[in-house]
């Protein structure tokens, strides 16, 4: 039996200057509008005007609807939805994140949270991870070789900031669990076998986790941002590593990183 399938676009934005964020705007309600002057930096502003146009444009190619048609609600914890266009239509479910220079929009028949992080940036992953994350985790990343343990922090936050958010409490919730190893066979998730984790290969200094549930499939796109100002869809397929589901109890699953 095949899994259920969901898409999740990634978009670079540095190329978006002034006029194309301000042609982008049109393509967004009046309260989006309003909302993008609260962040005080003309990047932070670029993005959240690209996320939420993206968030559009996938999910208009998902459901065949048209961009001016579709009309979004918010749960207590802030998580955006789509709300049916009449009483009983099932919609897609969908998550949207942005970190400056990248966005990314995860579209989905169940459950779905997306995350992307700059891996460019000093943080005191060891520490932060000893303190939030599992005890595995946090041990493996303290042995992790100095030039990667940077980039295996930001893959571990990204799943589960994404699974946080897929689950609608965003970072309130707890982030020992799931917890995630690389062990001799790759990366793999314990304690969450009704969900599916992935990463996303961006080929940039960042990087995308995704969280669906029910279990699906997953196809990545890169989007050409200048066609995104313009209402546009563009793509091209990425690739994306799909988070084996071990089911060992953690002491005896691989904990070296």
């Amino acid at each position: 039996m095949s899994l259920p399938h969901a898409e999740v676009y990634v978009c670079q934005t540095q190329a978006l200057d002034v006029n194309r964020v301000s042609a982008a705007l049109s393509l967004l309600s009046e309260d989006e509008r309003q909302r993008q002057h609260c962040f005080g930096f003309p990047e932070d502003r670029r993005d959240y005007v690209a996320a939420h146009v993206l968030a559009r444009l996938a999910i208009a190619a998902r459901t065949g609807s048209a961009l001016d048609g579709l009309q979004f609600g918010a749960t207590a914890h802030g998580k955006p939805f789509l709300i049916p266009a009449s009483p009983g239509e099932r919609v897609p479910s969908f998550n949207i994140t942005h970190t400056r220079g990248l966005v990314a929009c995860v579209v989905a028949g169940g459950s779905a949270g997306v995350d992307a992080e700059r891996v460019d940036r000093s943080i005191r992953g060891v520490e932060i991870a000893q303190r939030w994350f599992s005890r595995d985790e946090g041990e493996a990343l303290e042995r992790c070789a100095g030039d990667v343990r940077a980039m295996r922090f930001y893959e571990l936050w990204t799943l589960k900031e994404a699974f946080a958010k897929a689950r609608g409490v965003g970072l309130a919730g707890s982030l020992k669990n799931p917890s995630f190893a690389l062990g001799e066979d790759g990366l793999s998730a314990r304690g969450e076998r009704a969900w599916s984790f992935f990463l996303v290969d961006t080929g940039l200094a960042f990087r995308v986790g995704v969280a669906l549930r029910p279990r699906a499939e997953l196809s990545a796109y890169g989007v050409e941002p200048f066609a995104l100002a313009n209402g546009l869809l563009e793509t091209l397929p990425m690739r994306c590593q799909s988070i084996r589901l071990d089911s060992r109890p953690p002491e005896l699953a691989a904990r070296r990183f």
